[in-house]
């Protein structure tokens, strides 16, 4: 029976992305490029200085034509790291497992680009198409699976898989971009934590850390899964005195510290990474000199302006009505379920109840998207949220799932149909603004 629901899981999610490329090919090709500034960058095939992006054939003009749609705004840096590595300060923003990824398995098509005389850009397009529809099918049966697991319910994971799969923020999914590759190690990473696979865990945490910085959050289901273990200890010795042995308290601390350092190392190991690649030369950048040299806080404040409250200006409240959906079903949904709780539920952490329910099982998924929500809106480019959150927190598709599911006694029925069309038309009208917005160029990042 699990199998044969993940079969449909897989259909579900490669038929979403079928249609995701059919979608992105319509609206490319329906609107010119409302931003053609990106022609002059290095990895346009537009630029004149890179003579072997020619498009050489009627094949290579098709593929690239109808896969342009993948290669808007960021999907640039991914595509020419992905091709030239990291050849720019700048580029040290974007981490390196996608593009990593991307130009494998290009090498992988070298055979067909000689056999079709397609130039580079159509190769790493095809390349970005493959990775991102393995790693978000991948990423669709992980959630599914992990929903399954705290839910006990086959037919609420694959509502729930519905909802990811015609997201909101499902052009970055299908584009050029790390979303897929980062939710695919999210969920998984999830889920063999909630089975209590803690290295195998890591090790995949350690892969988000990898492909975005924000991977580093992940940290946090690690410390968390430790304290519900320590929990139980620490209740015997105030219930009944039982003594604590020390040498299970340092044990338990070192395995711990261990897979955090795991999940720590590859963002450790890229900054290191830069430091050898841009500072060994006369003309060093000013981070070069820090204490701490560290690449991308400098790259993200100095070429994006990012920053805590950087963002709050009058000329980006537009950005803020972008972003305005995924905060209101967020804020909405945690609140919903920390009414619920009581107030020595919501201190402990939900650590100190011994039988728990479904309820309790989610708090660190619902504090994690809190904390996503908080550091979203506080100190990134606060259009970047919805695929912030939508490809890090399984929770924000459990509280839309929650708010489409039949009414419960708690809830009237008005109450209810408004929360469930709030979901579908957000979901529907973001799914094909996404689409048609960002494939053509406009401010849709």
């Amino acid at each position: 029976m699990a199998d044969l629901g993940v079969k449909r899981v897989i259909k579900i999610a490669f038929i979403s992305r079928i249609f995701s490329l059919l979608l992105q090919n319509v609206s490319n090709n329906l609107l010119v490029d409302y931003d053609t500034s990106v022609e002059h960058y290095p990895c346009h095939p537009n630029t004149t200085n890179r003579p072997s992006h020619k498009q050489n054939t009627i094949i290579d003009q098709l593929i690239s034509s109808s896969l342009d749609g993948l290669s808007k705004w960021d999907a640039v840096y991914f595509l020419d790291i992905a091709r030239n590595g990291y050849q720019y300060e700048q580029n040290m923003a974007f981490f390196p497992l996608f593009p990593l990824s991307v130009h494998t398995f290009g090498l992988i098509l070298t055979p067909l680009k000689l056999l079709l005389n397609l130039s580079d850009r159509s190769r790493l397009l095809l390349s970005a198409m493959f990775v991102n529809t393995v790693a978000f099918t991948i990423a669709a049966v992980g959630l599914y699976k992990l929903t399954q697991t705290i839910f006990h319910s086959s037919k609420l994971a694959q509502r729930v898989v519905v909802l990811f799969c015609f997201n909101p923020a499902s052009v970055f999914f299908s584009a050029a971009y790390s979303e897929s590759i980062f939710a695919m190690t999210q969920f998984w990473g999830m889920l063999f934590l909630e089975r209590d696979h803690h290295l195998t865990s890591a090790l995949i945490f350690a892969l988000g850390t990898t492909a975005r910085s924000n991977g580093l959050i992940s940290c946090g289901f690690i410390g968390y899964k430790c304290l519900q273990e320590i929990t139980p200890l620490y209740r015997l010795f105030m219930l009944k005195g039982e003594r604590i042995r020390p040498k299970t308290v340092v044990l338990k601390s070192l395995k711990v510290t261990s897979f955090l350092f795991i999940i720590i190392l590859p963002f450790l190991l890229f900054q290191y990474y830069g430091y050898h690649l841009f500072c060994k030369n006369p003309q060093f950048s000013p981070w070069c000199d820090h204490y701490l040299p560290i690449p991308y806080s400098y790259i993200q404040k100095h070429y994006w302006n990012v920053g805590f409250l950087k963002y709050y200006e009058l000329k980006q409240v537009p950005n803020f009505v972008l972003a305005s959906p995924v905060v209101v079903l967020s804020v909405a949904g945690v609140y919903e379920y920390l009414a619920r709780q009581t107030k020595k539920d919501i201190l402990s952490l939900g650590l100190w109840v011994v039988k728990k329910t479904n309820s309790l099982n989610i708090f660190v998924y619902v504090v994690h998207l809190g904390f996503l929500l908080a550091f979203g809106i506080a100190s990134i480019h606060v259009q970047v949220v919805t695929r912030f959150i939508l490809s890090s927190s399984p929770m924000v598709y459990w509280i839309a799932v929650s708010w489409v599911t039949p009414p419960s006694r708690d809830d009237s029925k008005i109450h209810s149909n408004l929360k469930a069309n709030f979901v579908y038309i957000y979901f529907l009208l973001f799914y094909c603004l996404g689409y048609l917005l960002h494939c053509n160029f406009y401010p849709w990042t």
